[in-house]
């Protein structure tokens, strides 16, 4: 299979693809956050740590379904992510020095720290650019992706 890498993919995050949370977090932990960074690896699922063949297969079936109808996809996937607010682009400004600012000076739980601990989440600024949904697929967050507030 081969999907040609456009630019508009940059823009994608994986979490509106919809995966299950373990091959999210895989992703996750190899740095693979957007449509264009898997793509890119697609040939080196193999080697992600706790990437098995149902997640393999599972990344596999989408990226069909993207090369079968890749213009309504990319138009859904970009609306969705509009919708759900996962391309916010307001961020408040903050100096480097407090985003450079370690996670565990943030007020939350322990339980939250060593969730950030445990994802490499180490600094302010890595926790503000995660979005609802990354948060959900946050590893002992307490809450599933599939979860409805």
């Amino acid at each position: 299979m081969y999907i040609e890498n456009k630019e508009e993919y940059r823009e994608i995050p994986i979490s509106v693809l919809n995966l299950s949370t373990r091959s999210f977090n895989c992703l996750m932990r190899a740095n693979i956050s957007t449509l264009y960074l898997l793509i890119e690896n697609v040939e080196k699922l193999k080697e992600i740590l706790n990437m098995g063949s149902e997640g393999i297969a599972e990344i596999e079936k989408i990226l069909h379904k993207i090369l079968e109808n890749e213009k309504y996809w990319v138009e859904n996937a970009i609306s969705k992510g509009i919708d759900s607010g996962l391309f916010i682009e307001k961020r408040p400004s903050l100096s480097k020095e407090i985003l450079c600012r370690p996670a565990s000076d943030l007020n939350v739980s322990v339980r939250i720290c060593n969730c950030f601990k445990k994802e490499n989440i180490e600094t302010i600024g890595q926790v503000l650019a995660l979005n609802d949904v990354d948060v959900l697929h946050l590893k002992n967050m307490g809450l599933s992706p599939s979860s409805n507030f």
